[in-house]
C-alpha cells in the first residue's frame, strides 16, 4: 500500500485559519483513499516546524509527500524537503482564492507559491513531482489528486511484483523480450525464467482427484466442448502454472503457448489463459514480456479483464477489427461464449475460448520498449462485428480513422500485441505515464 505523507505549510501573515480548514477537508479526503497515511495535523508556518515535520516524515518511510499550500510560504524550506526526501514524490497542492475582508490583503496566496515552488523545480532539474491546482469540493480537483494516487500505487506495486517468462519468446516474435535490468529500473518487475519441460513435469504429477476438482473452474465458465483429454491437460498445466505462482510470489505469466505445448502436450494454452486472467492471474500469450507489463498496467485501471489482441482487419468505413484465438475471458464475452477446439491449430484438440467481445467503452494500449518507453493510448467503442469467426473478435470505432491508426502504428514501430481493456480509467493511466517517464503516443481525430 502507498504510504502518503501529507502536511500543510503556511506563513503567519496570511489568513492560516483558512489554511486549517482546508486542511482538515483535504484530511477527511485522503482518509477514504486506499492509502496509509502520514499527516501533520496542524498548518506548519515556521521554517523550523515545517523542517521538523519533514523529519518525521523521512522517519515513516513515506512515498510520496502531498505538500498542501495553505498560504504562501517560505521558498527556503523546498531545498530541505528535497534533501530529507530523497526518492520520495512530491504533490504540491494549490487552492483557490476565497473572497474575504476587501481591506486587507488576498488571504492566501497558494497560486503564487505554487508557481515559485514548480519554477524551483525546473531549475534545479527535479522531475519526481506532480502538481494540483483547485478546491476539494471541485470534481476535477477529486480527479486529479486520485489519479495521482493510483499512479503511484501502482508503480509501487509493479516495483515489487514478479512476472515469470515461461519458455521465453515463441519464434519469430523477436521483439516479446526485453532488456531486463531496464525494464526492471523503469517499468519495475523483476523477471524469472520457468522451462516449459519443469512445468510439464509439475503438470504431470498431480493426482486425478486433484485434477478433476480443477476441472470446474473451466465448467464454472461457460460451456464446454473440446474434447475431454485436452480439458483433463489444460487443468494439469493450470494447476503446475498456479503451484510456480505460490512458490514463486509470481504476480503474471509470459507463456510461450507454442509450439511446444502442441509438440509435447497436445493441448493449446488459450483456454488456460483466459481463465487465469478471469481469476486476476494476469497471462500474456507467446511469451510477450511487453504485452502482459501492458495487462498488468490497464488492469488497475479497468473493471473487466484484459485481454491481448491483433489487429486484423480495417473496413473501407474505418471501423478497427481486433481478434485473437482464445484467450479472451468470458466475463468480457458479448455472445455465448465456450470453450472448444483450437480455431487455427487443426490437430490440436484444445483449448480456446470463442465468442464476440462485449460493445461497450475500450482502451486499445501498448506499451512499447524504445529509447524512452511509451504508450499508445487509443480511447474507443467496441461495435456489433459485421462477421461470425471463431476466436475472440471485436469491432472497434475510434474518433479518428482506422488509416490513421495504422500510419501511427507503422511510424512509431509498435508491437503487434495490443491489450484491451473496458470502463479504463484514462486520467489515472496518463498520470502513470506521465510520472513514470513514459512517452504518450496519441492519435489525434480526423483522417
Amino acid at each position: 500500500m502507498l504510504k502518503l505523507g501529507i502536511m500543510s505549510i503556511g506563513f503567519p501573515n496570511f489568513r492560516v485559519d483558512i489554511a486549517q480548514k482546508n486542511l482538515e477537508d483535504s484530511l477527511s479526503f485522503f482518509a477514504k483513499l486506499p492509502v496509509e497515511t502520514v499527516i501533520e495535523e496542524n498548518v506548519l508556518v515556521t521554517e523550523e516546524d515545517i523542517i521538523a515535520a519533514a523529519d518525521r516524515m523521512k522517519g515513516s518511510c513515506i512515498d510520496a509527500l502531498v505538500l498542501e499550500l495553505g498560504t504562501y510560504s517560505y521558498g527556503s524550506v523546498i531545498q530541505a524537503l528535497l534533501e530529507r526526501l530523497p526518492g520520495v514524490h512530491i504533490i504540491l497542492w494549490g487552492v483557490r482564492e476565497p473572497i474575504a475582508d476587501p481591506d486587507k490583503a488576498i488571504p492566501l496566496n497558494t497560486l503564487c507559491a505554487l508557481n515559485m515552488y514548480g519554477s524551483f523545480f525546473k531549475r534545479i532539474g527535479f522531475k519526481n513531482f506532480s502538481y494540483c491546482y483547485g478546491d476539494i469540493d471541485e470534481e476535477k480537483t477529486v480527479i486529479k489528486l486520485s489519479s495521482i494516487v493510483k499512479a503511484l500505487s501502482l508503480g509501487k506495486r509493479l516495483r515489487r511484483s514478479r512476472i515469470a517468462v515461461v519458455g521465453g519468446r515463441v519464434p519469430g516474435f523477436y521483439l516479446s523480450n526485453v532488456d531486463e535490468l531496464r525494464f526492471r529500473s523503469l517499468i519495475g518487475p523483476e523477471i524469472v525464467s520457468c522451462s516449459l519441460a519443469s512445468l510439464i513435469a509439475d503438470a504431470n504429477r498431480f493426482s486425478q482427484e486433484e485434477v478433476a476438482e480443477s476441472l470446474e473452474g473451466f465448467t464454472q465458465c461457460c460451456a464446454v466442448s473440446a474434447a475431454a483429454d485436452a480439458v483433463e491437460r489444460s487443468g494439469r498445466i493450470y494447476l503446475a502454472l498456479k503451484k510456480f505462482a505460490a512458490e514463486n510470489h509470481i504476480d503474471g505469466f509470459a507463456l510461450r503457448c507454442w509450439p511446444e505445448l502442441q509438440d509435447l502436450y497436445n493441448i493449446s494454452a488459450c483456454g488456460i489463459i483466459a481463465r487465469m486472467n478471469q481469476e486476476g492471474m494476469l497471462v500474456s500469450c507467446e511469451g510477450d514480456v511487453t504485452g502482459l507489463a501492458t495487462m498488468m498496467i490497464l488492469s488497475e485501471f479497468s473493471d473487466n479483464p484484459v485481454m491481448l489482441v491483433d489487429l486484423v482487419n480495417i473496413s473501407r468505413e474505418g471501423i478497427v477489427k481486433v481478434w485473437h484465438c482464445g484467450c479472451g475471458s468470458p466475463a468480457i464475452a458479448g455472445s455465448e461464449p465456450k470453450f472448444e477446439s483450437h480455431p487455427t491449430m487443426s490437430d490440436c484438440p484444445g483449448l480456446a475460448t470463442s465468442f464476440n467481445l462485449k460493445t461497450g467503452h475500450i482502451s486499445l494500449c501498448k506499451l512499447s520498449e524504445d529509447q524512452q518507453y511509451r504508450m499508445l493510448i487509443m480511447d474507443g467503442r467496441c461495435v456489433e462485428p459485421d462477421r461470425r469467426v471463431r476466436g475472440n473478435q471485436g469491432d472497434l470505432k475510434f474518433p479518428f480513422s482506422g488509416d490513421k491508426m495504422l500510419e501511427t502504428v507503422m511510424d512509431e514501430g509498435i508491437e503487434h500485441h495490443y491489450c484491451l481493456s473496458y470502463n479504463t480509467d484514462f486520467a489515472a493511466l496518463r498520470e502513470y505515464c506521465r510520472i513514470f517517464n513514459i512517452r504518450e503516443i496519441k492519435i489525434e481525430g480526423g483522417d
